[in-house]
């Protein structure tokens, strides 16, 4: 396949890696707007932007549950060193009740 080709398909050395992150939260409704505005300033010094939502848990309403698909600002990959720094972010806050982040995946063909 010719270059042009793989890069308009994002193929091969075009190829763009992203992943996804579930998380569990335990906040008010009040509440869940700063949160993602502190995840988004954490994770966007890092060249990364994200998509996703979330909704309140069949089993608790008190508990949230979020869905966020990680990319690239820019044409790229995420890597594993990107994964490493979200699970930091985590880690570090008490609000979150669990999380789940996945491998790194194809954001085009997966």
């Amino acid at each position: 396949m010719k270059k042009r080709i793989r890069k308009k398909l994002h193929k091969g050395e075009f190829q763009e890696l992203g992943f996804q992150v579930l998380l569990k939260i335990n906040l008010q409704d009040s509440e869940i707007d700063q949160f993602i505005d502190e995840l988004q300033e954490y994770y966007y010094q890092y060249g990364m932007s994200s998509c996703g939502g979330g909704y309140p848990s069949e089993d608790n309403q008190e508990i949230y549950e979020l869905s966020f698909l990680f990319t690239p600002q820019k044409r790229g990959s995420l890597t594993e060193q990107h994964r490493k720094l979200i699970a930091e972010w985590c880690m570090g806050k008490s609000e979150i009740i669990d999380y789940k982040i996945n491998e790194l995946h194809d954001l085009w063909y997966d």
